[in-house]
């Protein structure tokens, strides 16, 4: 994926706060990039036979009113979506449809209690997605000063920091690339040659700068992955914190744990980019 050749931002609203600030957001990115600014709402459609008029009424008038409010705020809306159904598999669907480059949605600060009754619509997308995915909780976590990003390696991991080095060259921002030699949720220690850990960090960040605009720093730390990028995306407030996500499924996931989905209850500026689909033969 090229984030800058044009394309579609799919920016997720629902009324909330975060919402407004997230399409502040990818309306910036969207500029950024010469990309078209879509704007969806899904209504779960449920509500009654009595209600269930009033109720698709009050989500379509929140779709407008969103968008409408944007527009007052400088955002370009090019076009808005209703949808009716599953929130996550209804955005991800559109997402295809439109070829979308990048989906951002508010991130809700909930309580541990308030994620475990109402589930997160960010983590069933993270589960379903093909498109990378930004979290945004405030607009005062906007712009980013520093980039972190999680690199163990994989194309997953390249993927996220290649993205986002390009966001983090938009604003200026300090890039790090930084491989955790601990355990990983749920799994045995590594075993990693800090050594031949640093070498390829060094490697990966010598692509990057181009896209960066400066030099891109990199650390080996010991410990957990999740570990290190939660407690570099609070050491300051305007840090994103960027992961490349295997998308495990089933069994593989609830064994081995996932740093993504963790990190997508624990951190204020997330970006996460699934793994590249395998080139075609």
């Amino acid at each position: 994926m090229s984030a800058d050749s044009g394309g579609v931002v799919l920016a997720a609203v629902d009324g909330s706060g975060e919402a407004a600030d997230a399409v502040d957001v990818a309306a910036q990115l969207a500029r950024a990039w010469n990309a078209e600014l879509h704007v969806v709402h899904v209504w779960s459609g449920l509500a009654s036979a009595l209600t269930g008029v009033i109720a698709e009424g009050a989500a379509r008038r929140l779709l407008a009113d969103e968008a409408a409010n944007a527009a007052r705020r400088g955002a370009v809306v090019s076009e808005q979506h209703f949808l009716i159904g599953a929130v996550a598999g209804n955005i991800e669907l559109l997402g295809d449809e439109l070829g979308a480059v990048l989906c951002v949605m508010g991130q809700h600060r909930r309580s541990r209690v308030g994620r475990l009754l109402f589930g997160s619509v960010a983590a069933e997308i993270l589960g379903v997605t093909a498109r990378p995915l930004l979290l945004v909780s405030s607009a005062a976590d906007w712009p980013p000063r520093r980039v972190l990003v999680g690199d163990d390696g994989s194309p997953a991991a390249l993927a996220a920091a290649r993205l986002a080095a390009q966001i983090g060259g938009l604003y200026h921002a300090e890039v790090e690339l930084v491989r955790a030699d601990g355990p990983a949720l749920g799994g045995g220690g590594d075993g990693v040659d800090v050594s031949v850990a640093e070498q390829g960090l060094v490697a990966d960040g010598h692509q990057l700068e181009p896209l960066a605009g400066g030099a891109v720093r990199v650390a080996v730390v010991h410990a957990s992955p999740y570990a290190v990028l939660r407690q570099g995306g609070r050491d300051d407030a305007r840090t994103l914190v960027a992961i490349g996500s295997r998308q495990h499924g089933g069994l593989v996931r609830w064994v081995e744990g996932s740093v993504s989905l963790q990190l997508v209850h624990s951190a204020d500026t997330l970006l996460v980019v699934p793994q590249p689909a395998p080139a075609s033969v």
